[in-house]
């Protein structure tokens, strides 16, 4: 997608080809098996803990792992089930987002830093590496200087296509009609920022409607658990209540049988 060009950007057509697709700072662990441990999430200066007893369930560590990141502001991160492993993924692409994952047991195959990658393509004969999704060429005397793109090429993308992935030509006008075909072009159509950002926020919409969904689902289940609490308790109660009658009533015939 055009983003952007600058006075130094020169009219022309552009080859492009992705040599590596950017990527979010993830991580897959092993076949899950439970394991008593606590399993430390730090990203931006903040760490969440999630303790782990051992018996729970692969959806119900994914609950505590993602309940103890809300818990302590860590927004970005989100674990899945993948497979039957556990999946940490933030939602940032490049270099510059990173995480680690450190544990008092096994770590379920998570532990380690792990980084985003940037998007690196091949612009009219020349490799540029970006930031993020976000390719701006800063080449002084080559015609491609001051140019922006958005590069959302997959890594699966990119190794299906044998590492080097053709995304055809860029023709860059200028001129007053040129510059602003070129500028509405990058804010308009299914590929413009507006339309990038509207599935950005639409994306969050749903990510949020997800996390109401399991928030809901963990309070059913919470609801359930206290029930079955407040069940035990009322039986407990009932056997107290018993046993307190038949020691009143062992404590009344001792009475009667000192009296005689």
């Amino acid at each position: 997608t055009y983003i952007n060009a600058t006075d130094d950007t020169q009219p022309g057509t552009y080859g492009v080809t992705v040599t590596t697709a950017a990527q979010t700072a993830a991580v897959t662990g092993a076949a899950y098996a439970a394991e008593a441990q606590t399993l430390t999430i730090t990203s931006g200066g903040l760490s969440a803990d999630t303790v782990l007893d051992g018996t729970e369930t692969i959806a119900q560590a994914i609950t505590k792992i993602n309940d103890a990141l809300a818990a302590e502001g860590i927004t970005t991160i989100t674990a899945t089930d993948d497979g039957g492993a556990i999946r940490l993924a933030d939602n940032r692409y490049g270099s510059a987002v990173t995480f680690d994952v450190t544990s008092t047991g096994g770590g379920f195959g998570l532990t380690g830093t792990h980084t985003g990658v940037d998007v690196v393509a091949t612009v009219d004969g020349t490799s540029y590496t970006g930031k993020g999704r976000t390719l701006t060429i800063d080449d002084d005397g080559k015609d491609v200087d001051g140019l922006t793109v958005r590069i959302t090429a997959t890594a699966a993308d990119v190794a299906g296509a044998g590492g080097a992935l053709s995304l055809g030509n860029l023709v860059y006008t200028t001129g007053l009609a040129g510059r602003v075909s070129s500028r509405v072009s990058g804010y308009e159509g299914s590929a413009g920022s507006i339309q990038v950002l509207r599935d950005g926020i639409e994306q969050q919409i749903d990510d949020f409607q997800s996390r109401i969904d399991a928030m809901e689902e963990r309070l059913k289940v919470k609801e359930a658990a206290l029930v079955r609490q407040f069940s035990a308790m009322e039986r407990m109660m009932g056997q107290l209540a018993s046993q307190g009658n038949w020691l009143a009533a062992q404590l009344s015939a001792m009475a009667a049988g000192t009296r005689r």
